[in-house]
């Protein structure tokens, strides 16, 4: 495992294990032991929010580490609640940002958590039409109280929101540490105008969406039903994206991967690991297969020259347009 210093934090593992699907596809019991072998892996960042797991994956998350806090490097956030559609389908909208919205949202995150303090609260969105001082001083204050260590925020759209944020942060001794944000190897739009942002004022790249919805682990592939139980099987927002040229993409990719004896998910996640951009990465796994292939992509020793032909893929299956506009939007609605 790699590591990374993180504001006032050492030794944070460079892989976060996402908790959105405690709570929906995972049990308490599942979560705990998915929890501890990452652990035994090295992995001691575990990153949630109170939306994650229909509301249940913070809880969750406390019940299962409420005897090991100090071994994990718990991120959380504020700023999105859950919405449900009139054709019952899952959405989220904005939170407002007001000082009493986080400072209520933080302490019923810190009961969840079981904890009195978290290692990085996020800002999980943009906020409009909040006065961005009066986010800030409850940062603050959060910060006084040492009820926060470290500050990230997540999501935002262009260069000049991340750096109107960062200039009123410091005028009131406010420093963001880390952004979470869509990208990954076929979806790199960051690359045009939020990661330069990023470089110019410190700001860490943390990725979701790593391995693209679970398209880049190579389990969908042309011409063939969506396998059963999947994210995509279940998910209109993921089988969406499983488009005929991304899908060709993917199987020569894998071809790619399997010609130096590395699965898809591994060489994907070597890729973030080598690039330049990144200093952590998300994932999402629900069971200890699909992260041992994770963890494994961490340590692989893959050619920088490998890397150089994921281009030329690109190319061929006509996706290079596709790569630098994409994701559309950077909080999925």
């Amino acid at each position: 495992m790699k590591y990374i210093n993180f504001g006032t934090s050492k030794n944070v593992s460079v892989l976060a294990l996402g908790g959105l699907h405690f709570g929906v596809f995972m049990s308490q019991e599942e979560t705990k032991h998915l929890i501890f072998f990452a652990k035994d892996n090295g992995i001691n960042f575990i990153d949630t929010s109170p939306i994650y797991g229909s509301g249940n994956s913070e809880s969750i998350i406390g019940k299962s580490i409420k005897n090991f806090r100090k071994d994990f490097f718990i991120a959380t956030k504020v700023g999105l609640k859950k919405v449900i559609n009139k054709q019952g389908n899952f959405g989220v909208e904005v939170y407002p940002l007001t000082k009493k919205n986080i400072i209520g949202s933080v302490d019923n995150s810190l009961k969840c958590l079981k904890t009195d303090y978290i290692d990085l609260l996020q800002l999980h969105t943009y906020d409009k039409e909040t006065d961005l001082y009066e986010t800030l001083d409850a940062l603050y204050e959060l910060k006084k109280t040492g009820k926060a260590l470290n500050f990230g925020f997540c999501n935002y759209s262009n260069g000049n929101q991340v750096y109107d944020l960062v200039t009123k942060a410091k005028n009131i001794g406010v420093t963001f540490a880390s952004c979470q944000l869509h990208y990954n190897l076929i979806e790199k739009r960051a690359e045009d105008e939020l990661i330069p942002a990023f470089k110019k004022n410190d700001i860490m790249l943390l990725t979701h969406h790593s391995l693209a919805r679970g398209i880049l682990t190579g389990k969908y592939l042309p011409n063939k039903p969506i396998p059963e139980g999947s994210r995509a099987s279940i998910s209109e927002r993921v089988s969406r994206w499983l488009l005929p040229d991304v899908l060709n993409f993917m199987q020569d990719l894998k071809k790619l991967s399997e010609s130096i004896n590395c699965s898809t998910t591994s060489f994907v996640i070597n890729w973030l690991v080598n690039n330049e951009n990144v200093s952590g990465i998300l994932v999402g796994a629900r069971d200890k297969n699909q992260l041992k292939q994770i963890i494994k992509g961490v340590d692989e020793k893959i050619i920088k020259d490998k890397f150089s032909l994921i281009d030329k893929l690109i190319r061929k299956n006509n996706l290079l347009k596709y790569t630098k506009e994409m994701p559309l939007w950077f909080q999925e609605k």
